[in-house]
């Protein structure tokens, strides 16, 4: 819908106006589906992991490098960014994954715990603010707001809620929707009062 009105309508929301943002989004909606497809194969113990693995490397690997994929203006601001979250992420998962069960469990709340962190929380914690940096920078650097507090607001409430039951990272679907609905009301209704 955003691309459609984008390319071929005068209601354009110029902030996801570009190739990288839209694979941005296109992340969201991948998330969406590894998430649907999860809790249909949750007692499947092959599926699980192979779900699992492809969540982890959305949410570890992709997700973060398209958003710095999106800071405009200065390339070797982006090149460093880029280079320095690629070292760290390998790293963390030659180290973290290399003898761990990947697998994805239903906690106690009844939300997935895709255990993509150890279960020290406070690393976990330290690991969620280093992700969460790379994650939200370019919404920073190219002063997109609205996109940065809500990430940091989602982030904070999130972690209150969802901190103890180890299920912070499976509440995709709720940020997805909200995202998509402000959208959806910005193109249906906001534009094209303002626009005439």
């Amino acid at each position: 819908m955003i691309m459609y009105n984008n390319k071929y309508t005068k209601y354009k929301i110029n902030e996801l106006n570009h190739f990288w943002m839209y694979m941005f989004l296109f992340s969201f909606i991948v998330m969406q589906l590894l998430e649907f497809l999860m809790w249909k194969n949750i007692g499947n113990k092959f599926y699980n992991k192979i779900i699992s693995i492809c969540i982890i490397i959305l949410i570890v690997f992709i997700q973060p490098l398209v958003s710095l994929m999106n800071i405009n203006d200065n390339d070797n601001l982006r090149k460093k960014l880029l280079k320095v979250y690629i070292f760290v992420s390998c790293f963390y998962a030659l180290f973290f994954y290399s003898n761990y069960n990947i697998h994805t469990e239903i906690t106690k709340g009844k939300h997935l715990n895709w255990r993509i962190t150890p279960y020290n929380k406070i690393f976990a914690l330290f690991l969620g603010v280093i992700w969460l940096f790379f994650f939200l920078y370019s919404f920073y650097h190219n002063k997109y707001w609205l996109g940065l507090i809500f990430g940091l607001v989602t982030f904070g409430l999130s972690t209150y809620n969802y901190f103890e039951d180890k299920s912070i990272s499976s509440n995709w679907c709720w940020i997805v929707n909200t995202i998509m609905l402000f959208y959806a009301y910005k193109l249906l209704f906001y534009l094209p009062y303002k626009l005439g």
